[in-house]
C-alpha cells in the first residue's frame, strides 16, 4: 500500500498522475543494487520497456535524463531512494533541456514498510527525451563534516567526537526560492545517509513582525511538514524568512523560548488592537529579555 505524504491519499493511477493517453512503464531504483551504483559513481541507469531513466548526483541533488525510443507517449513512474536524493515534494517541476514536458515531483510512503520515497512522473512523448534538474534553491543539504574528520584517533579525540552532532553549521536561514514555487526542502540526513538530525527547531519573520514559531498551520505565512528525512517548508508570505536550527544546544534552546514567548505577547497586543496597556507589556518584556 503506497500513500502520498502530503495527502496520504492512496495511489490509484489517476492520483499517480497517470496519463490514460500514454504507456505507463515504471522505473523502481529503490533496490540495493541501484543505490551502491549510485554511491559508488554518481551516476545509475535503469532501462526498462524500451525506455531509459539515467539519474547522476548534481551537488546535493540530481539530474534525471529520460528517454522514450518507442513510437507512442509513455508515462515514465521514476521511484528513487532517500539514500540517492532527499524525499521531498516539490510540485511541478519544468524541464531543463530537451522535450518541454513537466514532471511530477512528490513524497511517497510505502505504509506496509514505512519506507519514504520520492516518485517523479513524466509523460514523454513518441521518441523524445528531456532532462529535469529541480532548482538548487529548492532543496538545502545541511553542512555536515567530512568523515574524514570524524575519525576519533585519540582519547582526546574520542571525548570530543561524544559532543560533535557531526555538523559544520547548525543554524541556517531559509527563504523562498522566488523562481515560481513556494517551498523549500531541508534534509535531515547527511548525503551517505549515515547521520541524522535528531532534533531541529524553526522561526520565521516578515517585514512586520519578530519571530514567530513554524507550526503546520497552512494559513500561517509560512508552516512546515515533515516527511521522512527532510522538512519541508512552505512559504504562504514569500517575503517571509525562516531561522532552521539543527540539533539546537542549550542555548539554542533557551533563545527558541524567549522568541516564541515574546511571540505570544504580541500576538496578544495584536488582539488587543495596540491598545496602550498592551503595548506596554510586550515593551517591558521586549526590553528585559535579550533578544
Amino acid at each position: 500500500m503506497l500513500a502520498s505524504i502530503a495527502g496520504v491519499v492512496l495511489l490509484t493511477p489517476a492520483a499517480a498522475g497517470a496519463s490514460s493517453d500514454c504507456v505507463t512503464v515504471t522505473h523502481d531504483l529503490r533496490s540495493g543494487e541501484y543505490a551502491t551504483h549510485f554511491n559508488d559513481t554518481g551516476s545509475v541507469v535503469s532501462s526498462q520497456d524500451n525506455t531509459d531513466v539515467t539519474i547522476t548526483d548534481a551537488t546535493g541533488f540530481v539530474r534525471i535524463e529520460s528517454v522514450n525510443n518507442n513510437g507512442y507517449c509513455t508515462n515514465l513512474i521514476v521511484d528513487i531512494p532517500s539514500s540517492m536524493v532527499s524525499v521531498s515534494e516539490l510540485g511541478d517541476v519544468d524541464a531543463e533541456a530537451g522535450a518541454d514536458v513537466t514532471a511530477q515531483w512528490t513524497a511517497q510512503q510505502d505504509l506496509s514498510t514505512g519506507e519514504h520515497y520520492t516518485r517523479v512522473i513524466i509523460d514523454l512523448p513518441a521518441g523524445a527525451e528531456t532532462t529535469h534538474a529541480p532548482s538548487d534553491a529548492r532543496i538545502i543539504s545541511l553542512a555536515w563534516t567530512d568523515s574524514a574528520k570524524d575519525t576519533a584517533n585519540s582519547i582526546q579525540d574520542r571525548v570530543t567526537s561524544w559532543f560533535d552532532d557531526g555538523l559544520e553549521q547548525n543554524q541556517y536561514t531559509v527563504t523562498a526560492p522566488g523562481n515560481g514555487s513556494d517551498r523549500v526542502t531541508v534534509s535531515l540526513t547527511d548525503p551517505n545517509g549515515s547521520r541524522t538530525v535528531q532534533s531541529w527547531h524553526a522561526m520565521y519573520r516578515t517585514n512586520e513582525t519578530g519571530w514567530s514559531p513554524v507550526g503546520t498551520d497552512a494559513d500561517a505565512p509560512v508552516y512546515y511538514t515533515e516527511s521522512g528525512d527532510s522538512v519541508e517548508f512552505a512559504f504562504n508570505d514569500p517575503a517571509a524568512e525562516v531561522r532552521f536550527t539543527a540539533n539546537p544546544d542549550a542555548l539554542d534552546q533557551v533563545q527558541y523560548r524567549i522568541d516564541s514567548y515574546v511571540s505570544g505577547w504580541q500576538e496578544i497586543a495584536d488582539a488587543f488592537g495596540g491598545l496602550p496597556f498592551a503595548s506596554v507589556k510586550t515593551g517591558a518584556i521586549s526590553g528585559v529579555l535579550p533578544v
